[in-house]
């Protein structure tokens, strides 16, 4: 059996770029200058991933706790966890 020529077939096809990549610069797009920003000057989010509303904001609406309160943050971060997770779901579902 005779092995493929790398200028036919498969290994062409990989040494090709699409048409819209065709001589792109950074941007994806012919002429587009896209600035280097340095990692210090990109804004951090006010609350991290996968959160809807922080355990500090929702502690601040609630009564006294005269429990444990690990346990009632370890309980509202799990449900608002669930909560963004099914929001995200639906999101992309649809």
């Amino acid at each position: 059996m005779k092995k493929p020529d790398k200028k036919q077939g498969r290994g062409r096809q990989r040494q090709q770029k699409c048409a819209s990549c065709a001589g792109a610069g950074a941007g994806g797009e012919k002429g587009v200058v896209v600035p280097s920003v340095p990692m210090s000057a990109i804004r951090q989010p006010a609350i991290k991933p996968g959160t809807c509303i922080p355990w500090q904001d929702k502690r601040r609406e609630l009564p006294k706790i005269t429990g444990d309160e690990g346990i009632f943050q370890r309980v509202w971060e799990d449900n608002e966890a669930l909560a963004y997770m099914y929001i995200w779901q639906v999101l992309l579902s649809f």
